[in-house]
């Protein structure tokens, strides 16, 4: 359909599509009046599905340096029952900071480290869930790789795939106790 631009040359409009629309790729195009394409976007119809797995990635409430932790990731369906045999996987990463995750101590900064952007620690991927919609294993974070006057968290971001691949993501962030004091 043909619509007028404003005295700043822009418009806007909306498309309406039927219930029956076909599902695919379409491509809008915005033209002159001489028909020559000035822009063009790719817009994909496709159907819309809730996410339908409840993911939760589960780590202790604090992660002792040195010593092993229970890292797991539960699959729940939100209709209820677990999630079997889904692929999945969980992604680790160290967070450094001069703040406590608890928020006793909110508004108090420990040792000289300035926040950075975390780093990756681990990955567990290619994993299949069992009966009951669950993986488990144990962790490890090595203290020697740690800086003493230096906070971290662990961030846990858990990912659960549905039967037709999408995404179901949790994460958790906890502390890592390494150190005896952190002045």
């Amino acid at each position: 359909s043909w619509q007028a631009t404003d005295a700043l040359g822009t418009l806007s409009g909306s498309i309406e599509l039927s219930p029956s629309a076909r599902l695919g790729d379409y491509t809008l195009r915005l033209s002159g009046t001489d028909e020559v394409a000035l822009a063009n976007y790719t817009l994909k119809v496709q159907d819309f599905v809730p996410l339908t797995i409840n993911t939760e990635v589960e780590v202790a409430s604090v992660i002792n340096a040195g010593t092993q932790s229970p890292l797991a990731l539960q699959a729940n369906y939100f209709s209820g029952g677990p999630a079997p045999a889904l692929n999945a996987e969980i992604q680790l990463a160290l967070k450094l900071s001069n703040q406590h995750e608890d928020a006793r101590w909110s508004g108090y900064r420990f040792g000289t480290a300035i926040a950075t952007p975390t780093q990756y620690f681990e990955s567990f991927e290619d994993l299949v869930l069992d009966q009951q919609g669950r993986y488990e294993d144990r962790i490890t974070v090595d203290r020697a790789t740690l800086k003493s006057s230096a906070l971290y968290s662990l961030i846990a971001k858990g990912t659960t795939f549905d039967v037709g691949g999408r995404p179901n993501n949790s994460s958790r962030t906890t502390p890592i106790d390494h150190a005896f004091a952190y002045l």
